[in-house]
């Protein structure tokens, strides 16, 4: 199992990843819902290394994504057709106080877990 630190980790080293072939942070945030948020910019390429909080809304576990993706501009709006260079998805089993997160990377260890919830009721 994880937790959001290991998330924060993984950012990091997208972020320090990038550093090591000249991109260079231009703006950071983690408001709107993100948990991170960095913008990068090597001459006239931007990218984003992000990670967020996402609802399945009864669709599907909740999940925290970690992405990098191309930007028109630091601070930019994300367009529909951005190119994601790097994701990957965290499953929340477990939200506890707070603000803490048990992540797993298995949709099927959420399920599990959530069946065996259902069966000690």
């Amino acid at each position: 199992m994880k937790t959001m630190n290991d998330v924060l980790k993984a950012a990091n080293e997208q972020v320090a990843s990038l550093m090591s072939e000249g991109y260079m942070i231009s703006f950071m945030n983690s408001s709107f819902g993100y948990k991170f948020r960095v913008d990068l910019e090597k001459g006239e390429k931007h990218v984003r290394v992000k990670a967020e909080m996402k609802s399945g809304f009864g669709e599907g576990p909740d999940h925290c994504d970690l992405t990098v993706l191309t930007i028109p501009c630091a601070d930019g709006i994300e367009r529909d057709d951005a190119e994601t260079i790097y994701s990957k998805t965290w499953y929340v089993i477990e939200r506890k106080r707070g603000g803490v997160y048990l992540l797993t990377e298995s949709k099927e260890e959420v399920e599990a877990v959530e069946q065996k919830r259902v069966e000690r009721r």
